[in-house]
């Protein structure tokens, strides 16, 4: 069973504003019981995921939200793009210099 659902947390006086951070909150849980000739057991997990969304910043003159945005999965492909070409880039680096050196015989 899993839910999600996004959540203010507690508000921090900065002066005359009070800031807000809201999260989204993903859980799963899961549970297991098991009956049988030779006894019961059971057994049972889950995870909680916070995702920061926004921060809220309240004042006299209103309220305004800041959008959090989440750079990791471009950086987490960038740097698997760079895992896969660094190694194709050596080996062509490789080979141009075997063909050099063969001509050069």
């Amino acid at each position: 069973m899993g839910a999600c659902e996004v959540v203010e947390g507690e508000g921090v006086r900065v002066g005359e504003r009070e800031l807000v951070p809201v999260v989204r909150v993903t859980r799963r849980v899961e549970r297991r019981a098991y009956v049988g000739a030779d006894g019961v057991a059971g057994q049972g997990g889950g995870f909680v995921r916070l995702h920061p969304v926004a921060v809220v910043e309240r004042s006299a003159t209103g309220e305004r939200r800041f959008a959090i945005r989440d750079r990791t999965v471009h950086t987490l492909i960038g740097l698997f793009l760079v895992a896969l070409l660094v190694p194709l880039l050596a080996m062509v680096i490789v080979w141009i210099a075997e063909c050099g050196m063969r001509n050069e015989e």
